[in-house]
This record gives structure tokens, sequence and C-alpha cells, in this order.
């Protein structure tokens, strides 16, 4: 990609209709699809940017929200995206109507005249249900997320109606201990 050739990119994550890419400097820049806040992007960014009726961004843009993290891993749902950082913080950002971002929303959320709009969040939040845990490893599906921590325990949240958290319950987030890693 022209964009990049004065970077160096660690690691990319594709989502349903969007992009995110972490440099070797650890600097975080996201791509594509507004619909459900899943750039990160603050709305007066996104308005900018967003001149044409596709409402999508389409050069990288950094999130500057984040310079100061030194982010380690990232990854990308249908309409979420998660990022891990060295201090082992976890961010998410995007649409959370199932709970996928751990951070408490859900199609509970819902309210008439807003819509989802409660369920969307537009910019990097912490996580901090998981911050006893020590997280190596955050991982997205379409509508859920997981979180391997060092020790094996596998945690997971949102859309659990096919059993994609390994449980036959919905919980926002759980430990899920038939999933442990060796």
């Amino acid at each position: 990609m022209e964009y990049f050739k004065n970077h160096k990119i660690q690691q990319v994550s594709c989502g349903g209709l969007h992009t995110i890419a972490l440099t070797k400097e650890s600097k975080v820049y996201c791509w594509g699809s507004t619909e459900g806040g899943q750039l990160g992007l603050p709305t007066g960014v996104i308005q900018k940017l967003c001149r044409n009726e596709d409402n999508a961004v389409k050069q990288p843009q950094q999130l500057i929200s984040l310079q100061d993290q030194v982010v380690t891993q990232v990854a990308c749902g249908e309409t979420h995206s998660l990022c891990l950082c060295k201090n082992g913080s976890i961010f998410g950002w995007g649409m959370s109507l199932y709970g996928q971002l751990g951070l408490g929303f859900s199609s509970d959320s819902f309210e008439p005249g807003l819509g989802m709009e409660k369920s969307k969040v537009m910019e990097p939040r912490k996580i901090e249900s998981l911050k006893d845990e020590q997280v190596a490893k955050i991982y997205c599906g379409s509508t859920f997320s997981l979180f391997l921590t060092k020790n094996g325990e596998l945690y997971g949240c949102g859309m659990n109606d096919l059993g994609q958290l390994g449980e036959d319950i919905y919980n926002d987030l759980s430990v899920l201990e038939n999933a442990r890693m060796g």
C-alpha cells in the first residue's frame, strides 16, 4: 500500500467492512465503513472525511486517542474493534449491540427514538472488567470477542446464540472454564 511506504506494519486485522493496521511503532491506523463506530474516530473527523455517500473513510487514519498507548495487538469483528496494550489495558470501540465489547452494552440499551445509538462506542474505551486479568491475546468474531489470559483462561462476551462463546448460556463477560488452554 502506498500510504504505508514509510511505516513498517506489525499486524493487520480485517473486519466486516473495515481494516485496522498496527505499525512497529505501536501506531494504530483504520479505514473503511463508519456505520457502527468501528474505526474509533471522533464524529467530527468522520464527518470531515466522509464527504461521499457511502460513509467510508478511504485513506488510513491514525487513531490519535491511542497515541500514548503501546499497542501490541489489534482485532476486528463485523462492526467492532479491540486493541491490547503492553501494560495489559484493553480498549474497545464500535457497535456493542450484543455486548461484544465487554462494556456492559447490549440490545437492552435500545431506546425508542435513539435506536442502537446507545450501543455505539465511537472512540476507544478502556474495558475495565478485565483489568485484573493478564490478557495475552484478543480475538473478534462477527458479533463476539474472546480474551485469552497468560494462565490459559478464556473470557468471552457478545452474541452466543449458536454457542460461539463455548457455553450454552448468555453472559455479558464470563470465564469459559471448559475452554482452558494448555
